[in-house]
């Protein structure tokens, strides 16, 4: 089915005015064939959007929209140590999160409440508190948007890495992901190395789950409530000499030395200290979370574009006071 004018601002969390021009919803790969049939008979570019929450959409976005409502979970082995499992990627991430720990499939329950889909979640190689989306992948699958073939990623061929993967870079736009195949152990061994975690003594997963849902509510608005994208920009990457000239001006900044040598920086420490937190542009409404200086508001909801103007204000002023370029999580849609 194929529709027309489609307003797409319900189906991004950063809420952006925006009209698809073309839209399919995707519930099955037949759904899929039949869209991405009509697309090549009309000349159309794709897109694909699941639940948009890390996207900036254009307030039109010309072409066809796929709107990602694939389902579908199966057990494909197990055995005492583990359990392999095939999940629909257009999937709610936060409600896998919570069926696979409650069948006593572990791993996941450091990424609870991360908003959008399954599908979603290798192209940005979700992470949250020590724990990666990439190390419980065993492949994904995925169909060609030129020429409809199927193709089976596997984890060395996604290229992961922070908040990053093949999906962003050479294969950007090329590839539909269909499910994603998780290995997952069938032992707890929970994950409590950051600091409101560490207060956990001997949770069980469940307790887990519900600390970190605590931790992200008390730091980040609900989409619904208040329309967001989460952290808009990833912690910046510089060499051990950029973090050191840092750290002897700046005795407070959170670093975190990384496995190929650089230092992470904490941006939302740089965005707080600069003095960002909690602004709003008086026209737009458009600022930054009085809880949290990493994420961008949009309570009225305006135009992509005056979302990228605060953000750019932002990264000029941090780039200008600690000489590093803030780089943006969210990619434009359209």
């Amino acid at each position: 089915m194929i529709l027309h004018d489609f307003n797409l601002g319900r189906l991004q969390t950063m809420a952006c005015a925006s009209v698809a021009q073309h839209a399919a919803p995707v519930r099955s790969l037949a759904d899929l064939e039949q869209a991405l049939a009509w697309a090549s008979e009309h000349d159309q570019p794709v897109r694909i959007l699941g639940q948009g929450s890390n996207v900036l959409a254009a307030e039109q976005v010309d072409g066809l929209t796929l709107i990602n409502e694939l389902s579908g979970l199966q057990a494909l082995a197990w055995d005492e140590d583990s359990v392999t499992v095939a999940v629909g990627s257009g999937i709610n991430w936060h409600w896998w999160v919570r069926f696979s720990s409650a069948q006593g499939w572990y791993g996941l329950e450091n990424l609870a409440l991360i908003p959008g889909t399954v599908g979603a979640a290798p192209v940005q190689n979700i992470g949250a508190y020590g724990v990666e989306v990439e190390s419980f992948i065993e492949h994904l699958e995925a169909v060609s948007l030129h020429s409809g073939e199927m193709r089976q990623f596997a984890r060395a061929e996604c290229a992961f890495s922070y908040r990053d993967s093949v999906f962003k870079h050479a294969e950007a736009g090329r590839w539909f992901i269909t499910q994603v195949v998780f290995r997952l152990p069938r032992r707890f061994r929970p994950v409590l190395t950051y600091g409101p975690l560490q207060r956990l003594v001997q949770p069980t997963p469940r307790q887990l789950i519900e600390q970190v849902c605590s931790v992200r509510l008390e730091k980040l608005p609900q989409p619904r409530a208040v329309p967001n994208a989460g952290s808009f920009f990833t912690n910046p990457m510089v060499t051990s000499s950029h973090a050191a000239a840092l750290q002897e001006r700046h005795p407070d900044l959170p670093m975190f030395r990384s496995a190929d040598g650089r230092t992470k920086l904490a941006a939302g420490w740089l965005i707080d200290q600069a003095g960002w937190k909690g602004w709003r542009d008086p026209d737009s409404g458009v600022g930054t979370w009085h809880q949290q200086a990493l994420v961008i508001i949009n309570p009225q909801r305006r135009p992509r574009s005056d979302v990228l103007a605060v953000a750019g204000r932002i990264q000029d002023d941090i780039e200008q006071r600690f000489g590093v370029r803030l780089e943006r999580e969210p990619r434009l849609f359209g």
